[in-house]
């Protein structure tokens, strides 16, 4: 099955940080502050029910591949927070516990990606306009399987935005999310930017030479 997007997902291969990167000013431009992302730190500690939560570590990373700035919070009880530090909104928060005895639960893709539904509405997300999704899981089938993992995208025109999606991880059953990703970049917000006519030509073309 031909897939259709034609936004390579980003390579977060090389970090390093605000304090020693050779190009800071053009890091910092336009990025929030350390008091601005330990609020917004907050706020999605609170939005998510972690209590009594409180920031260990906070630390400015660059990406030098995109010029790409995130903010990286880790609380006393390991919960791990990446903010974009650009202001678009995009964030990610992953549960620092360790869950034993999750080897029993299960579900099906098909009533995985519902209860991801669910959890989106639950902390405040609408994803009416999420045309794409996809669905994984720990192990190969369903009997086995006791994580799973949900994907929603925007698409235009049949051409999905990995850019523009929400990303969820849990345990079923007991609905335990163990990672929740929120991204929210443009089209006009990428590296690269491209109409809409050019995207469709460029897939007709792969289409085509396939």
């Amino acid at each position: 099955m031909y897939d259709k997007n034609i936004w390579k997902e980003p390579q977060r291969v090389v970090v390093e940080s605000a304090k020693d990167s050779t190009n800071q000013n053009e890091f910092r431009q336009n990025t929030m502050s350390e008091d601005e992302a330990r609020k917004k730190a907050s706020e999605i500690l609170e939005r998510f029910e972690y209590k009594d939560e409180n920031i260990k570590e906070i630390e400015l990373q660059n990406h030098i591949d995109d010029y790409d700035s995130s903010w990286h919070i880790i609380t006393e009880q390991n919960t791990n927070i990446f903010i974009d530090a650009n202001g678009d909104g995009s964030f990610s928060i992953s549960n620092g516990n360790i869950y034993k005895d999750i080897k029993h639960y299960r579900t099906t893709k098909e009533e995985a990606v519902n209860t991801a539904r669910e959890i989106a509405q639950k902390y405040g997300y609408d994803i009416e306009d999420y045309g794409y999704v996809s669905v994984n899981s720990n192990l190969n089938s369903d009997k086995e399987s006791y994580i799973y993992n949900v994907t929603f995208c925007k698409e235009y025109d049949g051409i999905r935005n990995p850019y523009e999606s929400i990303f969820i991880l849990f345990i079923p059953e007991i609905n335990v999310v163990e990672s929740f990703m929120f991204s929210n970049k443009k089209f006009e917000n990428n590296t690269v930017e491209i109409t809409k006519e050019k995207a469709e030509e460029t897939v007709s073309n792969d289409i085509n030479s396939n």
